[in-house]
């Protein structure tokens, strides 16, 4: 069985993070109990909903998906059916350890080419193979995540998890398209087919309207579970054509795009966390910041926030401003939004400081390259006119020099 080598990055850190930071949940989810109950369910929907295509009357199809799943290295005998009682083209995976199931549905088996076919059983291996990877620990990922979408107390970042692990999961799979017929035409000839339901399609044509869409517009996917498809087929093209490595950020860029502060997932979360903790820290090194009402403002955020001496700062604390000079590039304007006016709370958080504390919002803004968003945040919300301004930006960095002097820091 294959490593978690061609996984896209997002579904093993996701994973890791619930497996670490959820470790109870994780554990329930990998118990015996709960996986039985999922495959007696599994077993039980398949056999009342699908026929069994019969292995003598289909042996073309039956040696094609036995020679895919050699290829991705699953040892198990594939099983096919088709779906009762459907017209639109689909596949999926029922998934059952060690017994990978395929499901067709509509005719797809008389719309699609032998060769697009094994496309499509491509897609659903790469899903069998997903879940069987590594001790099975990303299938229980995908439950974990499930349970939290449909759970009523779930937050915002709940749902994103869900949603870009389902997104990363059919890029991944769809990679699994290419993997079995090493054709990228037969792979976006066999995807368009099932979303369009044509019995001729242009693959070349496709990927031209494709590349059109993203030169003029590039945000992401906006799906639930898939992505749109000019999103798969795009990154089907990438991963024809470039290296693994550089292919894995291309391909992650067509899925998520920047970050924006109304969809962090999980991951997110945790990370503005530390980034709003090394920003804080950033601002109050300067001691004679560090006065009762600021330090209350603080701890509001982090209850137990301790602030190193000047010139002693973490490899931590370095390394988190970092990312989060990229992650303010990178983001949309509302990430930028939010880091200013963190900044502007403590300009304002203590009075008597006058204008020091702007002053050192304006430095460290600087240095996060958001000057310009915190200039403009500044003056509309302080009230501050231009020339104001603009005179403390110029005198800002020999203002706060001078009050980090020894001799004033002990007045």
């Amino acid at each position: 069985m294959q490593s978690d080598s061609l996984l896209p990055p997002y579904l093993v850190d996701i994973t890791t993070h619930l497996a670490q930071d959820e470790s109870e949940l994780w554990d329930w989810f990998a118990t015996e109990k709960v996986k039985s109950e999922y495959t007696d369910q599994v077993r039980l929907s398949l056999l009342k909903s699908a026929y069994r295509i019969d292995q003598a009357s289909q042996p073309d199809l039956y040696s094609s998906a036995q020679k895919i799943a050699a290829l991705f290295g699953i040892e198990s005998t594939v099983t096919l059916y088709q779906a009762q009682q459907t017209t639109e083209l689909n596949a999926s995976l029922a998934y059952i350890p060690d017994e990978p199931h395929i499901i067709f549905y509509g005719p797809l088996l008389k719309t699609l080419q032998l060769e697009e076919v094994e496309a499509i059983i491509g897609h659903e291996l790469h899903h069998f193979l997903l879940w069987e990877m590594q001790g099975r620990r990303y299938f229980t990922a995908n439950q974990i995540l499930s349970a939290m979408e449909h759970d009523r107390n779930a937050d915002a970042s709940h749902l994103e998890s869900a949603r870009l692990f389902s997104l990363y999961t059919e890029v991944f799979c769809d990679r699994g398209a290419l993997r079995a017929t090493k054709n990228l035409d037969v792979a976006v000839s066999a995807l368009v087919k099932m979303v369009t339901g044509l019995e001729e399609v242009n693959p070349v044509s496709y990927l031209e309207q494709a590349t059109e869409i993203l030169e003029i517009e590039k945000k992401g996917s906006e799906n639930q579970s898939h992505p749109e498809s000019f999103l798969r087929t795009k990154a089907l093209e990438v991963w024809s054509k470039e290296e693994a490595e550089k292919a894995e950020d291309v391909v992650a860029d067509f899925i998520r795009g920047g970050r924006q502060l109304g969809r962090l997932d999980l991951l997110d979360k945790k990370q503005f966390s530390e980034l709003t903790l090394a920003l804080i820290k950033t601002v109050l090194e300067h001691t004679w910041l560090q006065t009762d009402a600021v330090m209350a403002h603080a701890k509001q955020f982090f209850h137990d926030i301790k602030i190193p001496e000047k010139g002693n700062k973490e490899i931590q604390h370095e390394q988190a401003l970092k990312s989060l000079v990229q992650l303010v590039k990178t983001g949309a304007k509302d990430i930028q939004d939010y880091f200013c006016y963190i900044l502007l709370d403590f300009a304002v958080v203590d009075r008597n400081l006058e204008d020091a504390p702007l002053a050192v919002g304006i430095l460290v803004s600087k240095k996060l390259e958001i000057l310009t968003r915190f200039s403009e945040l500044a003056k509309k919300e302080l009230k501050i006119t231009k020339k104001k301004f603009d005179e403390l930006k110029a005198s800002a960095a020999d203002l706060v020099a001078k009050l980090d002097e020894p001799e004033n820091l002990n007045e």
